[in-house]
């Protein structure tokens, strides 16, 4: 096997800050000349900058979204603003994986969706192709919809790019191979392309006839927030494990329940700061009941008034796991690359509580420095929140990706919509978010109408 070609200095510069991962064979420090023999693993940089789906359900048309701290999604029902958004999470099935399929779809649970209901008109010969841009390479795949030997799934196009390489596979199905093997042919720069037996671990190639090791990117940890977050029981017993929110928000009150009885309570204490700010009145608390413990509101002006969480309205049912999320992070940062997918943020909330969401997550972009959202929503005023701080200055608008998402009846396409510093957009859509303005209207012409009719 060749070596692969020599990882620069400044790559280990970024390995000593943690910017970017080597090799196990690494050997820090080194350095010769302008070149370091640190690994002859080809490891590339963590970040992942931006995801591209070529040929991906209904995005026919490529289609590129840039992973900012803050990126936002959209458009009217129906458009594609949720099958680009879960994107994220699917398509990590291919990375991080011994499957041997480019997708481990299994790995998303009993609703996972068939990979037939990724392919673009689900033809049963279709394929999908999907590009991710990591901060020093590109890594582009074609997954064809296959019936063969049971497979469903087939990498046929793969290629990585960056300044230090640009490898090709392409899959040669004319040719047989054995033992889980697909014959590809080979090639590297200008050198002419050569047949090898590869083997494909989610989306990583491995086999001899590879002229490198090939060691892919960590993908980012994604999480997913649905936009139907489960109302909390009246009573919940002590978990004998210390849960984790899941996409529903089902262990919203365990966890709530662990920070009282096991923990400091300093989830409880940041859940109640974020809470403040909407409903000063009341203080969220956890309160022994019978052979469990119940979560509650309690008046702050009548301390004899108690209201169990799950009668306080849907709202707060809906806002409280995405208050006790954040909780967590505060406690305990996240120490690796992770991405947060939230589908309607916003839902049965205040306008005013909408706005407040808007400033949660310019908060936690800016503190952590791991964390970055992916929001779904339908709320004019979260975006407008966004808009006014970053007039204001105190948000950076090259820290925010707005998309608009639109569906022709063929096929759905995102479009960039950029804030300058002043806030102001460089485009909108017609008629989006236009509505009150238009009811507004059609009021004061039919009073007009009516005064009319009066006069004669």
């Amino acid at each position: 096997m060749e070596r692969a070609p020599p990882i620069l200095c400044r790559r280990e510069r970024r390995y000593r800050r943690g910017a970017v991962q080597l090799g196990p064979t690494a050997r820090p420090g080194t350095c010769s000349g302008t070149e370091c023999q640190a690994s002859y693993v080809y490891a590339v940089a963590m970040a992942l900058q931006r995801l591209v789906l070529i040929k991906y359900a209904c995005f026919t048309e490529r289609t590129e979204l840039e992973l900012a701290p803050i990126t936002v999604l959209f458009g009217r029902n129906h458009s594609g603003k949720s099958a680009l958004a879960r994107s994220l999470r699917v398509l990590e099935t291919g990375f991080g994986t011994n499957a041997a399929v480019p997708l481990d779809l299994a790995a998303l649970g009993d609703d996972a969706p068939e990979f037939i209901d990724l392919v673009p008109d689900r033809l049963s010969h279709g394929r999908v192709a999907v590009e991710f841009g990591f901060e020093e390479a590109d890594v582009s795949a074609t997954i064809q919809s296959v019936v063969d030997e049971g497979a469903a799934q087939v990498v046929s196009d793969w290629r990585l790019l960056s300044d230090h390489t640009d490898l090709r596979l392409r899959w040669d199905f004319e040719q047989q191979a054995s033992q889980g093997l697909r014959t590809y042919l080979v090639s590297e720069g200008d050198r002419p392309p050569r047949s090898a037996a590869i083997a494909f671990r989610g989306l990583t190639p491995e086999g001899t006839g590879l002229p490198f090791e090939i060691q892919l990117p960590k993908y980012p940890s994604v999480r997913m927030m649905g936009p139907f977050r489960s109302p909390m029981a009246r009573r919940t017993r002590l978990s004998s494990v210390a849960p984790a929110l899941d996409p529903e928000g089902r262990q919203t009150a365990t966890i709530l329940i662990n920070d009282h009885a096991r923990g400091s309570g300093e989830v409880i204490g940041l859940v109640n700061d974020y809470l403040e700010k909407q409903l000063a009145d009341w203080r969220l608390e956890v309160r022994p009941q019978y052979d469990g413990y119940s979560v509650r509101l309690r008046s702050v002006i009548n301390r004899n008034l108690s209201v169990a969480a799950t009668d306080s309205g849907t709202g707060v049912t809906q806002l409280l796991p995405l208050l006790v999320l954040r909780a967590q992070d505060e406690v305990a940062p996240p120490m690796s690359e992770v991405i947060e997918v939230v589908e309607e943020p916003e839902l049965h909330l205040h306008p005013a509580a909408q706005s407040a969401l808007a400033d949660m997550y310019i908060d936690a972009a800016q503190a952590q420095a791991n964390l970055r959202f992916l929001v779904e929503t339908h709320s004019e005023t979260l975006l407008l929140r966004l808009r006014r701080r970053v007039a204001e200055g105190t948000f950076d608008p090259a820290r925010l990706a707005l998309y608009y998402i639109e569906n022709d009846g063929r096929r759905s396409t995102a479009r960039r919509v950029v804030v300058d510093d002043r806030g102001d957009v460089n485009w909108w859509p017609d008629g989006i978010f236009s509505e009150d303005f238009a009811e507004v209207r059609q009021i004061a012409l039919a009073q007009r109408n009516r005064l009319e009719n009066d006069a004669h």
